[in-house]
């Protein structure tokens, strides 16, 4: 690879760990999962596991670190071959590979001395009854336990100890004497001369460990693993030597012959670092050379038709056609399929795959694909023609063909079809069948649920069938898959159809696939961050009562009967927590303290907390009613009011403007500075907000209560009214600079990127200019100059500053 595409690549790689770090460092949360950082609904297991290892991820070298196939088992297959009779591969892999120095003494003297006794878990071996009675192959089995003892090297930093080369060099000699002994037995013979190359080639003696492949490996016939070992060793020695072409190209040989060593190999062969075309000059066939355009294909995080078309052309009937389908398809994915609902909020996603310059070139890309999908079907060279055209629904639901993608589908019988290629058909057509969920139109989004049930139960059986690895359990693809539907299908199309509940219910289904511990005593504790974000951001007071009556009057109506009985019993804590704080958002503060009076006698609210302090030391207080000049920074209390609390205050201002109008002015400030302090800028944010970050006012809407939390806009109404009732010069003052620090509220950006690429060096900050054109320091200076207020505010306030001294200009 040159210098370019690594340069590339790097910087592929810091912009979206940049923007990615943001948001995790902002939710405290784990580091994103590198296979699930896109939506995939197109298993990448598809064409077999055989290259599952190369499957696409941005955030990881190889997708598995995983062999395709176990070293191990195949060397103990091929003994309990050669050994014939009874043997069986599970007894010499307890020997082999699971004895200890101790057991090995033990059974190097139990062939020499019947008296001893082996342990009871080695006397019935069947591999050691066999050895026992064949001379060369038990000497060479406690030869080949010596050899690994000597090459068995932990190196340690601090104390870096040189290998012991004269040990290693001794076995190599030794094997070679003793491969000239079993001349007409191939298997020990080839097995003492990959010894001996081993041997060399960790002493460093590179040309005798070529010497040794030349001389004795290359010549036998014998078919066997080790045959592809003992070349990977050639490579290596050719790379310290310095052919570093002839060692990839040889890289590439045992990359496509040894599935136990095929990781191993693509590493090499990407260490050294040579061109393709200098490895390709020296390919005899043309299916090695699809085999080097795959390696450096695999090593390609961008969209890469040229490798795809080059690898088919070359061998069309190899599986790597399908293999790189496939990831081309996932890459594809990443540009074309919705994210799930509340994700990527400070739209680092969007910055890598969503800019119209790269949303095109997908698109585009997308056509080549399918084009490509329809040529491997028809050409009818690929081994599964049925998996193109499969692809190419798949495809076609990505760009929103919907009816192509169901005609192509409707041109195959899924009981002809290999199990997971039947799998792959049913989550398409499912995938077709629920994008015809939109307004206006008449299908029935009960036809889902047969559908929905097999896909749940795939989850189940999956689960059994895994076991805990990296991320909890090992790619889970249906889990996942599901998920993915759930979340990122259903939940927005429900979501355009206006039925944010029903989204909402989604969005716990979702997470229930994914996570079976979820009881139901709590509606968040085993939640996604996605669906917990969704409920607290998206939920009108509204949406959850609704959801609270689904709950207790489920309608028999297929799909809502089916997803309503996953929901956790409604109503507790969470959920009065949460109406409670929707009540607040809509100013309905007399509901707001009803919700929260059914809250539990003991129930703690949640207080931010400063990240760099300690305990309760830590706490930010609100104090709502606050006003303050500067936002910057915040001004906290001793003790702050908690959620009903405020709300308890706020609807006693409410009905004190009825009661006594005298002092309306008054109360309809106050009330403004509480919605003020609970904006993103003020204090009391957490009184309405579940997180908070000062990129927040960087981002476009996305929660229903934005119009106050970041735009201050119910406080603008109230301060108007507060100023309009009043007959005090200071207190107007001080409700039209207000004002004016509710005006700035209303310069937004699109995305963090954009607030990032408007702050170029040299260039006025855009929230400042905006500032200098704000009406109220108009009327401030003209209405208010000289106050006590306005005198304080312009000593404080740099904006006003600022704008008094330009206009003094």
């Amino acid at each position: 690879m040159n210098n370019y595409k690594k340069l590339s690549i790097a910087f592929s790689f810091f912009i979206l760990l940049f923007y990615g770090e943001i948001a995790i460092n902002i939710a405290c949360g784990p580091e994103p999962d590198p296979y699930d950082y896109y939506v995939s609904y197109f298993h990448n297991d598809i064409q077999g596991d055989a290259y599952a290892a190369f499957s696409f991820t941005d955030l990881s070298f190889l997708y598995s670190e995983d062999e395709p196939q176990k070293e191990s088992q195949i060397n103990c297959d091929e003994w309990a071959q050669y050994l014939g009779g009874d043997v069986k591969a599970t007894d010499v892999f307890s020997v082999m590979y699971r004895a200890d120095n101790k057991t090995d003494s033990l059974i190097s003297a139990w062939r020499t001395k019947k008296s001893i006794t082996l342990p009871d878990t080695l006397k019935d071996n069947t591999f050691l009854k066999a050895i026992a009675k064949h001379k060369s192959a038990f000497d060479y089995y406690l030869f080949a336990k010596d050899c690994e003892e000597a090459s068995a090297y932990a190196y340690d930093m601090w104390d870096p100890a040189p290998r012991d080369t004269t040990s290693m060099d001794s076995l190599a000699e030794k094997a070679i004497k003793r491969l000239k002994k079993v001349k007409r037995d191939e298997f020990l013979r080839l097995r003492y001369a990959y010894q001996a190359a081993r041997m060399y080639h960790y002493s460093a003696r590179y040309e005798k460990c070529l010497a040794v492949y030349e001389d004795y490996i290359e010549p036998l016939s014998y078919r066997s693993a080790v045959r592809g070992w003992a070349l990977a060793l050639k490579a290596g020695a050719l790379r310290w030597l310095g052919d570093k072409e002839q060692a990839a190209f040889l890289f590439s040989k045992v990359f496509e012959s040894n599935p136990e060593r095929r990781i191993q190999a693509y590493k090499n062969y990407h260490y050294i670092d040579v061109s393709t075309p200098s490895v390709l000059a020296l390919a005899k066939s043309k299916e090695e050379q699809a085999v080097i355009w795959s390696i450096e294909g695999f090593n390609n995080p961008s969209l890469n038709l040229h490798t795809l078309d080059t690898v088919y052309k070359l061998a069309p009937t190899s599986v790597l056609n399908g293999v790189l389908l496939i990831r081309e398809m996932n890459k594809l994915e990443g540009y074309l399929n919705e994210s799930p609902l509340s994700n990527d909020v400070y739209g680092y996603r969007n910055y890598y795959y969503g800019s119209d310059s790269l949303q095109l070139t997908a698109k585009s890309y997308a056509d080549s694909l399918f084009r490509f999908s329809l040529h491997l079907a028809s050409d009818k060279k690929y081994r599964e023609p049925a998996f193109a055209t499969i692809a190419a629904a798949y495809i076609s639901w990505m760009q929103g063909e919907n009816k192509r993608a169901f005609d192509l589908l409707q041109q195959l019988n899924p009981e002809h079809l290999s199990p997971k290629l039947q799998d792959q058909y049913r989550i398409t057509e499912l995938l077709v069948q629920a994008s015809n969920i939109k307004k206006g139109d008449n299908f029935n989004p009960n036809a889902l649920v047969p559908a929905l049930k097999w896909l749940d139960e795939k989850c189940i059986v999956e689960r059994k069938d895994k076991v805990d690895s990296f991320y909890g359990q090992k790619d889970l693809r249906f889990s996942r898959t599901t998920r993915h539907f759930y979340q990122s299908l259903l939940a927005p199309k429900y979501l355009a159809l206006q039925d944010t509940a029903m989204a909402a219910i989604l969005m716990v289904k979702g997470d229930l696939e994914w996570n079976q511990s979820h009881t139901r005593d709590s509606l968040f504790k085993y939640s996604s961050s996605e669906t917990i974000n969704f409920w607290r951001q998206q939920l009108t007071p509204t949406s959850l009562l609704r959801i609270k009556t689904l709950t207790e009057n489920t309608p028999k109506d297929g799909l809502t009967e089916y997803l309503v009985k996953v929901l956790p019993a409604l109503p507790n804590d969470d959920y009065y927590e949460l109406l409670g704080t929707g009540y607040l958002r809509t100013h309905e503060y007399d509901k707001a303290v009803a919700a929260f009076d059914k809250l539990s006698p003991n129930y703690k609210f949640w207080v931010a907390s400063d990240w760099y302090g300690s305990s309760e030391d830590a706490a930010l207080h609100a104090d709502p009613f606050l006003t303050t000049i500067n936002d910057y920074p915040k001004a906290y209390a001793d003790r702050g009011l908690n959620k009903k609390e405020f709300a308890e205050q706020m609807a006693m201002w409410q009905r004190k403007i009825k009661s006594n109008p005298k002092n309306a002015a008054k109360y309809y400030f106050a009330m403004a500075n509480g919605v003020y302090q609970t904006g993103i800028f003020g204090n009391s944010w957490y009184l309405i907000s579940y997180s908070w970050s000062h990129l927040d006012a960087y981002v476009s809407g996305t929660n229903y209560y934005d119009d106050d939390y970041k735009h201050a806009k119910q406080a603008i109404i109230w301060y108007e009214k507060a100023r309009s009732l009043s007959k005090d010069v200071n207190f107007k003052a001080t409700c039209t600079f207000m004002l004016a620090k509710c005006e700035q509220k209303k310069y937004g950006y699109r995305s963090v990127n954009d607030y990032y690429s408007s702050h170029n060096y040299g260039e006025p900050d855009p929230l400042w200019l905006f500032s200098m054109k704000n009406k109220y320091f108009v009327e401030l200076e003209k209405y208010y100059k000289g106050t006590a207020f306005y005198n304080q505010a312009l000593g404080e306030c740099s904006y006003l500053s600022d704008f008094i001294s330009a206009r003094s200009k």
